[in-house]
Order: C-alpha cells, then structure tokens, then sequence
C-alpha cells in the first residue's frame, strides 16, 4: 500500500527557503509484494535424474506471509494446508513485503525490509534488501522435500555477470543462505510514487548446480515475477507543496500587519476560506488511507480461444483481481469520495446495510460519524466480497482507481446511469496512464479458464484449474472457507455461517487456499459472487462466474450470462483488470497538498501584481 507523507517542521522550513522544488530525495520502500507464477511444467523437467517418472519437482505447499510468519521452522517442514502430497497450482505465489523489524520463530530467519532507492537511477543507488514473507515447499523425483523461502530481494550488480540482471531473490530459510532465483528479462518502473520490476526466474547457478546438475538457469525460464511497491511521495516534493502555501499564508499576515486597508486583504481571505471548507470537506484523518488492489499477471499473450466456447483470446498481457473487490475496499472508497454522505451518484446501496440472511449486506452507514468515516465493514464482511454494486457502481469505483475521479478515467459519465464513452483494453495506455477497468468478456474468461501453457488454446471446464465438479464449500463461524484444498468453490448453499442456515452466505474472498486457484492465480471466479465484465451483451452488461446460490452448471466456461446495467444484487459483484499492476493514491491527500500549494502561488502571485501597480 502506499504510505502518505507527513513533515516535520524542519523539512518544512528547508523546502519553504526556496521557489522551485527540490530535487527528490531517495524513496524507501516499505510495502508491496512480489508475485510469483513458476512453470509447473518446467520444473517437472528439471534434470534431477532419480525418477523419469515422477516430476523432478513440484510444488506440494505454499505458505504465504501470514501463513510462515507464525510458524517455527518445523512446522513449515511438516504442517499442511492442503490434504497429502499432491502438486498444488504453482501460479498466483504472493510474497508481502515485511516490516523494517520482524519477529522471528523458532528456528526462522525471517528478513526485514530496509531499503532505498533514487528514482532517477535505481541501479546505481539501491541500497539494502526488501524483505519478503513466504515459503514454498516442494517434493518430486528425490527423497525429502525443498524449501525456499524467507527470501531477500535486492541488487548486485556483480550478478550481471553470471547471466542475471542484477536483481535476485536469497533464501533464508533454515539459516540456509544462498542467493536462489536471478531475475532475468527485467523491465523496472521508478517514479516519486511506484517502484515496480516485472520479469522473468531462474535458478542461480549455485542452486542449479547443487540440486539440478546444472539445470534451471543460463537463461531458462522457471516463471514469471512482478513486484510492486507503491513507494512513499518523496519528502521534499510533498514539502513544497504544503511549504509553499505556508510561504503565501505568512505573505498574507503580513499584508495584515502592515496594508491597514480593509479590501487590500479581502481576496486573500476568501482563498484561505476555501482552504479551510477544503479540509472540512476532507480531514486529513480520512484522507490518509489508501486502497490495496492485489492483482495477477495473465501472460500468454495471443493464445487461442476455447474451442468449446469461443471466449478467451486475448492478445496482450494484461493484469487482473486477484479477489474481488471486498467490503472493506469499497467502504474505503466510499469514505473518500463521499466524505459527508451525500451519496450524489448512488455509489452506496441501501441495501447493503441489509441484514435480511437472503439478501444480507455487507456495509453499514452512520450519518452520525465524523465526516470520512460514515461507511463502515460489518463484523466479519471486510474480507467478503462487496454487493450490490451495478454495472455503473463497479465502473465508478474502476475510474476512481484509475484518476482519482469517479466520473472520468476508463469510462466518461454524463450521468448518473450514462456513460458517454469508453476507453479500449488491449496493449497501450489509455490517455497517458495505466487503464483500470472491468474486465472483457475474453480477459475474464481468460484469467478464469486458460491453462497458462501458452499460447495454447487448452482450458478448463471450472475455474478451479480443474474439469472436475469442485467440492462444495463450507464455512467456519466468521465465514472463512471450512475445508479449502483443491478444487474447492462457494455455491450450491454451502456456506452457512452467521445464521445462514441453509440460505448459503458469501465467504472470505480466496480462502479456498492455492489449491482452488485459477491456473493465473485468480480466487473466486467460480462461486461466491456472479462477477461484473464490460463487454454488451444486447443492451445489458456482462456476468459470469456463478454464486454462492447457484448451481454448479454456473460455475462452468460454457455459462454466459448477461444483467441490466442498473440493477446490483445480493449476489453479484466484481473484480478489476488493468494493463499494469494496479497503484491507488489517495486522491483527497493528494488534493489536500496540490490545493495548499495552489492558493499560496496565488496570493504571492496576487502580491507581486499589486507591487507593480504600486501598492504595497
């Protein structure tokens, strides 16, 4: 998530000494994570040589952060999250960056994140290691298994010899340090407010050569990665914003002090006026928080569409929902683009503060709280996905993403159910910046069903990797999925939590575990809630995906369906696909600052002006 920038006096008064901003200082990084999709296939053909018949390796577990991060290294050694010893999906592996101070069971050696960089020239500055929380166990053709994990990101550029690009992942693991993964093939994203890399794994030389005779690296391809970072604003830019109104509110004391005429001054109020309805309208306690958007890589790009249905081809690589939007995400934005509770474009159904078990909501609204704080989760519906979003809520909540702006980004509103035009998915941005947008037909279809073995046209009947009628869900008492494992999906009633009693309820968005992912390393497209896509179907807007109520046939790439563009229900909602990794600035801070510069240039423009008519 991105971190929002506070100052201290000092910085204040450094920036504030001077009319142009100052060059950016270096940029930490202290949240983010890394998305891994390992090649199933690859690693099965691995050179190990014990077994020809068995897969050289395979991933049987994957703990991701909160999962390792409480557990002794035994435990990681024999604990499962997935019932035997079968190959879990090795695609969708999330790795969160940790904190600068870690805590460390027995027997780990979890690494903290202390890093910096300076965006004009990552290479040539970057500084430390970022810190990654997750570890993957692994078996095939050998006696035992294979961890990797409590890896270390960082750069080296003497690692450029020996074929990477300087970037690469180190183990930790068992107190087995060893530089694991080089990073090939990588293209980097540097800027004031995101740090990404995107690229491609092998093994480094000293893994391959020990485990692999040689095999798995000089150039072959294991996976994918990207990392993203939405890195804090850097300090002296953001100073010179705000300083720079402290520059203009000191001109207008002391006009005060020293003008003695009433109207000499009266413009100038007026301007600090609307500074201070701008932070009425937005306090700086509600503008403060941001909204994380996990997303996947769905690679491949020209693969074949399904030849059963048609669906699926996609030419580019784009990016898409790991989850669906949740309830927490929404409420988010709802605090910020209507801070007060006006509701002006009906982004806040009323229902969704339903507690009715058939049509229960999942955010409640207090016209009595403070302003930015009146949408709110319900106990235990943060992680469940939103509902009672129509087409229109869902594109809304895209734009906002995209610009900051409900009514303008993707899509162009005329009003409250028009949208005048809308932008193009495919390979380029749309106006400048990275496109947010609900997905097509065809990029949901795809990121669903694919098999992610190319640029194939191999698919799976059910969005579980599997052509197999998953395993109907059931649920713990706050609406977790009871019994994740492989091919797992919410529908058909299952679930029952919160006195749904046979009426089924939505669950925790991706606790089916790994096991039930999509082959990209998507949760939750098949069961849970029928998902929003923008392709026309007649006059209406695409669905698909089955919910929670529906049957299995719902569940299925063959199921098409379409739904008015006005109406949401208690079992639809959505998820986002973009051309990049998705970065969301919390717009009203940003707002904040830019208007706080704003009026200071103002009123020391207004200053000047009035010297060279000859007033003081």
């Amino acid at each position: 998530m991105k971190s929002i920038a506070y100052f201290t006096l000092t910085a204040i008064m450094a920036v504030s000494g001077g009319i142009a901003p100052s060059v950016a200082s270096a940029a930490t990084v202290t949240s983010g994570e890394l998305i891994m999709n390992l090649d199933a296939a690859v690693l099965g053909a691995l050179n190990h040589g014990s077994n020809p018949n068995v897969p050289a390796l395979y991933l049987e577990e994957f703990f991701d952060q909160s999962a390792s991060n409480a557990r002794t290294r035994n435990q990681i050694v024999n604990d499962h999250l997935v019932p035997g010893n079968e190959a879990i999906p090795s695609t969708g592996l999330r790795y969160e960056v940790n904190g600068p101070t870690v805590t460390n069971p027995t027997g780990r050696f979890i690494q903290p994140t202390i890093f910096s960089y300076d965006p004009g020239d990552v290479t040539g500055t970057a500084t430390g290691q970022i810190g990654l929380g997750g570890v993957m166990r692994m078996r095939g053709d050998f006696n035992g298994i294979f961890i990797m994990g409590d890896f270390t990101l960082s750069y080296d550029a003497k690692r450029i010899t020996e074929g990477g690009s300087g970037w690469y992942l180190k183990g930790y693991f068992d107190n087995f340090q060893a530089p694991t993964f080089d990073m090939i093939h990588v293209t980097t994203t540097a800027g004031p407010t995101l740090f990404t890399l995107a690229g491609d794994l092998t093994f480094t030389p000293l893994v391959a050569n020990a485990f692999f005779n040689g095999d798995g690296t000089n150039g072959k391809v294991l996976g994918a990665f990207t990392f993203t970072s939405p890195a804090p604003v850097p300090l002296p830019a953001a100073a010179w914003l705000f300083g720079s109104g402290l520059i203009g509110l000191a001109g207008l004391a002391r006009r005060r002090r020293h003008g003695g005429v009433v109207s000499k001054i009266r413009w100038p109020i007026c301007l600090v006026a609307g500074l201070l309805v701008l932070m009425m309208f937005y306090p700086l306690g509600a503008v403060a928080s941001v909204v994380n958007i996990d997303t996947v890589l769905v690679g491949n790009a020209g693969n074949a569409a399904d030849p059963l249905t048609g669906y699926g081809a996609v030419s580019y690589n784009y990016y898409i929902g790991t989850t669906e939007v949740t309830n927490g995400q929404y409420a988010a934005y709802l605090n910020s683009v209507d801070p007060h509770g006006i509701n002006s474009h009906d982004v806040y159904n009323p229902d969704m503060s339903s507690d009715l078990p058939v049509s229960r909501g999942g955010i409640d609204f207090d016209p009595g709280a403070s302003a930015g704080n009146m949408y709110s989760p319900k106990p235990n519906h943060a992680d469940k996905p939103v509902s009672y979003v129509n087409f229109y809520d869902a594109a809304r909540f895209a734009n906002w993403v995209m610009t900051g702006d409900t009514e303008n980004g993707f899509y162009t509103f005329s009003g409250t159910n028009t949208i005048s035009g809308e932008g193009a998915h495919g390979p380029n941005q749309h106006n400048g910046v990275n496109w947010v947008a609900l997905p097509s037909e065809n990029e949901w279809y795809k990121a669903a069903y694919h098999q992610n073995d190319g640029v194939t046209g191999n698919y799976f009947l059910y969005p579980t990797s599997s052509t197999a009628v998953p395993t109907v869900a059931t649920s713990t008492p706050t609406g977790d999925i009871a019994n994740p494992g492989q091919n797992v999906a919410n529908y058909s009633f299952g679930a029952t939590w919160g006195g749904a009693a046979g009426l089924g309820n939505v669950t925790t968005v991706g606790s089916a575990g790994p096991g039930s992912a999509s082959p990209y390393g998507t949760f939750d497209q098949g069961g849970n809630q029928l998902e929003w896509n923008d392709t026309v179907i007649v006059r209406d807007r695409g669905i698909r995906g089955g919910s929670l109520w529906l049957e299995e046939e719902s569940l299925r790439s063959t199921n098409r369906g379409s739904f008015f563009s006005e109406s949401g229900g208690s079992s639809i909602g959505f998820r986002l696909a973009s051309l990049e990794p998705i970065s969301v600035v919390p717009i009203p801070a940003a707002a904040y600052l830019f208007a706080t510069g704003l009026i200071g240039l103002t009123l020391m423009r207004g200053k000047h002006r009035r010297r060279r008519l000859g007033t003081s």
